[in-house]
């Protein structure tokens, strides 16, 4: 496996964050904490990912959406026990979500 540079920088994810800042409750260190996040997934996937020419921007849009949603009212809330269980719809395979891309 080749080794790659360490990405400290890379302009696309802090374009896709700045303009979501607001989902971090303005609160920096939020932000800074999930941009951190955000900077660690990207380096981990370009380890495992083939190099192409389009390989990092997908990798950026990936690591700032992938976790996202759960970061609401500013906290990491993904791993707080759920009160309710899934509704059938919610377990339903990809594929029924009318994307014809997902398809088998």
């Amino acid at each position: 496996m080749a080794t790659h540079d360490i990405v400290r920088s890379y302009p696309l994810i802090d374009e896709l964050l700045e303009a979501r800042r607001n989902l971090f409750n303005n609160t920096e260190a939020v932000y800074a904490g999930y941009r951190n996040h955000a900077y660690h997934i990207l380096n981990f996937a370009r380890q495992w990912v083939e190099t192409n020419p389009d390989r990092d921007e997908k990798l950026a849009i990936c690591a700032v959406f992938h976790d996202i949603a759960a970061w609401p009212n500013g906290n990491l809330d993904y791993l707080r026990r759920r009160r309710t269980r899934p509704t059938p719809t919610s377990t339903r395979p990809v594929e029924a979500l009318g994307n014809p891309r997902c398809g088998p």
